[in-house]
C-alpha cells in the first residue's frame, strides 16, 4: 500500500501553483530564498494551529495578504484578565510556542527524532523536499532544461574518442625506456 502523500487538497494546489516560481529561482540560483518565501506563504495560509486533516475556508484564503507580516501572538497579560482565564490562555500560548519551537528546531536540523514523531513539526522540510522532488521530476523528463553533466568528459549520446593511439604511444614510450635501460646495462 502506498504511503500517504505529504500534501493534499488546497495545500497541494498551493504548492503546485508555486512550482514554476521555484523552477525559475533554481535556474537563477536563488532557490533557498524563494523556498523560504514559499514556506512563509504556506504557513500564512495553513497555520500551525490548523490540523493537517482540516482545510481552511475559501474566504480565509482569499483574505490573506502576502505583503503583510505574519500575525504576532502576544504573551497573555495577567493584569488584564482573571486568573482562570489567564491560566487557560497561558497554557494555550505555551502549547503553541512549543509547536513553533519544534518547527524551528526541525528546520535547523537540531532535533530529528522530534520531527519524526510530530507530523506538523517538519512542514518546512516537507515543503522543501516536495519542491526539490517536483523539480527533479521535471528535470529528468525535460533534459533540455539542464544538460546532463558528465564527470568523465563525455556527455551522454556522444561517442567516446578512441584512446587507442594514446595507449599505443604510452606503451611504446614505456618499452623504449625499458629497452634503453637494458641497452645501457649491457654496454657497461
Amino acid at each position: 500500500m502506498p504511503s500517504k502523500p505529504a500534501f493534499e487538497g488546497k495545500r497541494l494546489a498551493f504548492l503546485s501553483g508555486e512550482k514554476d516560481r521555484y523552477y525559475a529561482a533554481v535556474k537563477n540560483m536563488i532557490g533557498p530564498d524563494v523556498v523560504k518565501d514559499i514556506q512563509r506563504k504556506f504557513l500564512l495560509r495553513f497555520n500551525i494551529d490548523l490540523p493537517s486533516t482540516e482545510e481552511p475556508s475559501d474566504e480565509f484564503l482569499e483574505s490573506i495578504d502576502d505583503s503583510k507580516p505574519a500575525p504576532e501572538y502576544p504573551v497573555p497579560d495577567p493584569d488584564s484578565m482573571s486568573e482562570e482565564e489567564y491560566e487557560n490562555k497561558n497554557k494555550t500560548w505555551k502549547a503553541r510556542q512549543k509547536r513553533v519551537q519544534a518547527k524551528k528546531r526541525v528546520s535547523h536540523m537540531e532535533v530529528i527524532d522530534k520531527a519524526l514523531s510530530s507530523p506538523r513539526a517538519n512542514r518546512h522540510q516537507q515543503i522543501k523536499r516536495w519542491l526539490e522532488h517536483q523539480y527533479n521530476k521535471v528535470r529528468t523528463l525535460l533534459p533540455s532544461l539542464h544538460p546532463p553533466i558528465s564527470y568523465h568528459g563525455i556527455l551522454p549520446g556522444q561517442q567516446r574518442r578512441s584512446l587507442f593511439k594514446v595507449e599505443v604511444r604510452r606503451k611504446h614510450q614505456c618499452l623504449r625506456r625499458v629497452l634503453g635501460q637494458i641497452d645501457r646495462r649491457q654496454t657497461q
